[in-house]
């Protein structure tokens, strides 16, 4: 009898043991079984993005079981990172929740493998605005408008989830509105009215904007006084247009994984597009047509310096383009004068 029980209470232990080593396996089978709610919820790193979504009233997006969706989730140290913390989430107006909350979240299942492998291919989000990823066969990180994905493919059972390391900014209007709401480019906005270049900016698609700031055209000694008082028959009208591309459309860490292909023709001068030396951001230098001829060959600054753009600064998306703040003058007014 007791040789009976011996058997039993073995066999009650191995049983229980199989049950346990089952559970405890964390396959991807098991984890794609738990819907996205369930995985936002038993995530404290995504709790502030839940809480955003339940403010919003769109939580329900979590239980939708027929085509799912894609949620682009900027963690809680992504929150941070944005300057948003969860007393100033809570303080946000239930709307402006909402539009930022249907920008992060895509239609449909779409792994990392499901993008193709090109800069800034664009996925219509809820908002019904787009968001640009970018992702190549040499650089397989994932980048969303210029944001880099820490986490990729993390699998539910209606969706996936892509973790990002900044909070995605909803464009909120055209690189015009853009530069018009910044006093820091109240001189550049005053040589784009001059030289007639400002109005198409309000509707004219898949422009890049560099941005020099008031700082910058200061340290050459000009003012938006000077500016107004230009005289647009003395100068080329490189002076301004050069700040408006619209050959070439990049967030700054596209030139990370792939430089654009350049240079490129921009009225009547070239703009070269690159990586810095330091390897920490991109840089950008106007240059003449004819910068070869042998009267150029000792010539270090034509219109003005190379511009750096740290990675740091992914660049301002717009409705209609992209706005990258610069520090230093692509062109110095003085430099372009008809000689």
């Amino acid at each position: 009898m007791r040789d009976h029980t011996r058997y039993i209470i073995i066999l009650l232990l191995l049983l229980t043991a199989g049950c346990i080593h089952k559970d405890a396996i964390d396959t991807p089978s098991v984890r794609a079984a738990a819907s996205l709610r369930s995985l936002l919820t038993n995530n404290f790193s995504f709790s502030m993005f839940y809480e955003a979504m339940r403010k919003a009233g769109v939580d329900t997006l979590l239980d939708n079981e027929a085509s799912g969706y894609t949620l682009l989730i900027p963690d809680n140290g992504a929150f941070e990172r944005s300057g948003i913390t969860p007393d100033s989430l809570r303080k946000m107006l239930p709307e402006a929740i909402r539009k930022m909350v249907l920008y992060h979240v895509v239609p449909g299942k779409v792994s990392s493998t499901g993008i193709p492998q090109t800069l800034n291919y664009p996925f219509v989000t809820l908002g019904e605005k787009s968001v640009f990823t970018s992702t190549t066969v040499l650089d397989t990180n994932l980048y969303v408008n210029g944001i880099a994905v820490v986490k990729k493919n993390i699998a539910a059972r209606n969706g996936v989830i892509h973790a990002l390391k900044e909070v995605l900014t909803v464009p909120a209007g055209s690189v015009q509105e853009i530069l018009a709401g910044n006093p820091h480019y109240s001189c550049l906005v005053a040589g784009l009215k001059k030289f007639g270049y400002w109005e198409a900016l309000a509707t004219q698609p898949s422009q890049v904007i560099l941005a020099p700031t008031n700082e910058a055209f200061a340290m050459h000694h000009w003012e938006e006084k000077d500016i107004n008082n230009m005289k647009t028959t003395d100068y080329k009208k490189l002076v301004f247009g050069s700040y408006v591309m619209n050959q070439v459309f990049f967030f700054t860490n596209d030139v990370r994984m792939a430089p654009p292909q350049g240079p490129f023709l921009q009225g009547e001068v070239l703009l070269f597009v690159e990586r810095a030396n330091t390897g920490e951001g991109i840089r950008i230098k106007v240059m003449p047509l004819n910068y070869r001829d042998p009267e150029f060959g000792l010539r270090i600054i034509f219109y003005g310096d190379w511009v750096n753009i740290p990675y740091s600064r992914p660049g301002q998306q717009a409705v209609n383009g992209i706005v990258h703040q610069v520090d230093q003058l692509p062109v110095v007014p003085d430099s372009a004068l008809i000689r």
